[in-house]
C-alpha cells in the first residue's frame, strides 16, 4: 500500500527516486531477461534488499515487487 512505503521510506530514509528507477528497470527486465542482474545489482547496492534475499535465477516475485514498489514511489513523488 501506499501508507506502508511511504513509512519505509521515511524510516529508512530512502530516496523515492530510487525506487522508481528501480521499478522501470523491473518492467525492463521482464522484456529483457539479460536486464534482471543489473537490477538485483542495484537493488542490493542501494540497500533495497539484502543480498541473502535474493534467489538465484530469475525471480518473478522480485520483479513483480520492485514494479509495483516503483508505481506506488512515483504515486507518492506525485502527491498521492
Amino acid at each position: 500500500s501506499i501508507a506502508k512505503l511511504k513509512e519505509i521510506i521515511q524510516k529508512n530514509n530512502i530516496d523515492p527516486q530510487i525506487i522508481i528507477r528501480g521499478g522501470q528497470m523491473a518492467d525492463k527486465a521482464l522484456l529483457d531477461r539479460n536486464l534482471y542482474p543489473m537490477l538485483v545489482e542495484m537493488a542490493v547496492k542501494e540497500g533495497l534488499i539484502s543480498p541473502d534475499k535474493v534467489q538465484q535465477g530469475f525471480d518473478p516475485k522480485l520483479i513483480a515487487g520492485a514494479s509495483t514498489a516503483g508505481k506506488l514511489a512515483q504515486m507518492i513523488v506525485d502527491g498521492a
